[in-house]
């Protein structure tokens, strides 16, 4: 009799947590402004390495990178075969990153809850 008890127990509750696990939790207004801020910050991210850029293409110097960067035109070198090699690596990685911000942007946009928006691409270093 006990354990007939214990099995229509468990058996209770093992319906009832079938039942609400079938219905998935709705994201509250707490992730939509989450999901916003997340937006906004990666489109103000992107517009400044589009802008960096920019910046670094026209750039003649090593000093004039270092003016795009926001910092003094100190004596950085010359402009010379070294600077154009570094110049073109600098500006794939800005490409590189953007196009990450890009994604990143793309999949929170879409993203229905937290763990879809946590599972998006993560951008790593640059500014």
């Amino acid at each position: 009799m006990k354990r007939a008890m214990i099995l229509i127990i468990v058996l209770v509750f093992a319906a009832a947590s079938v039942l609400f696990a079938a219905e998935p939790a709705k994201p509250g207004p707490r992730f939509e402004q989450i999901k916003a801020r997340h937006l906004e910050n990666l489109e103000a991210n992107i517009k400044k390495d589009q802008d960096l850029k920019i910046c670094f293409e026209k750039a003649q110097s090593p000093a004039d990178m270092r003016v795009c960067r926001g910092k003094k035109p100190r004596g950085a070198g010359a402009a010379g075969p070294k600077f154009a090699a570094q110049k073109t690596k600098i500006l794939a990685g800005i490409d590189e990153r953007i196009k990450l911000r890009e994604a990143r942007r793309d999949c929170i946009a879409k993203a229905a809850d937290h763990a879809a928006m946590q599972s998006c691409p993560v951008v790593r270093g640059g500014r």
